[in-house]
């Protein structure tokens, strides 16, 4: 697609780790989580200003035409959240770095982790 495209270049099936420091952004990752990336396992956005939770649980795959609201935060702490029956777009991440992106919630990230307990 076409964001993509320009950061990741023609070939990157075999990619293995993905620099987004200070770039990542909502759309860039909501088109990251609709790109087959089978081998990717760190993904690096922090000092990202223009990324916030959707973005971050775009990666979880199946939610990233969901908003992330306050609905979302209740079903998460009362446990009911799951994560879709649609597997995750990135099945080999194992390191996701969101450190000093101002937009994103702590509570985003535990979901995460329960979300893609991998992570």
């Amino acid at each position: 697609s076409g964001e993509l495209r320009v950061v990741l270049g023609p070939d990157f099936a075999a990619l293995l780790t993905l620099d987004l420091r200070a770039l990542a952004s909502d759309s860039l990752l909501v088109e990251l989580a609709a790109t087959p990336l089978p081998r990717l396992q760190v993904l690096l956005c922090s000092r990202s200003t223009a990324l916030t939770d959707q973005g971050v649980l775009s990666l979880v795959g199946g939610m990233s035409d969901r908003p992330w609201d306050t609905t979302d935060a209740a079903a998460f702490l009362g446990g009911s959240l799951k994560a879709p029956e649609t597997a995750p777009p990135c099945p080999q991440l194992r390191e996701l770095d969101i450190t000093f992106c101002p937009r994103t919630t702590y509570l985003a990230t535990v979901a995460l982790r329960r979300l893609l307990p991998a992570l």
